[in-house]
């Protein structure tokens, strides 16, 4: 553990399985601190969903969410 580990509650929603063989996932909810926290450096401009990277907590600045899924306000 260093301190810039995130510890805590990771703010997930219920498993979300929409049909597709691999498509299952587990969405952030929207009070989720994975919100726009990733290292800008090491994410692919798309999610597991195909789905582009946005400004998911409103402040302007287009950062990806930790995890595989983009969090959609």
């Amino acid at each position: 553990l260093v301190s810039s580990d995130f510890v805590g509650d990771a703010g997930l929603g219920a498993f979300v399985d929409n049909g597709t063989p691999g498509g299952g996932y587990i969405p952030l909810l929207a009070e989720s601190p994975a919100i726009d926290a990733a290292n800008r450096a090491a994410c692919p401009p798309r999610d597991q969903l195909g789905q582009r990277r946005i400004d998911g907590d409103g402040n302007g600045r287009k950062l990806c969410d930790i995890g595989a899924i983009e969090f959609v306000p």
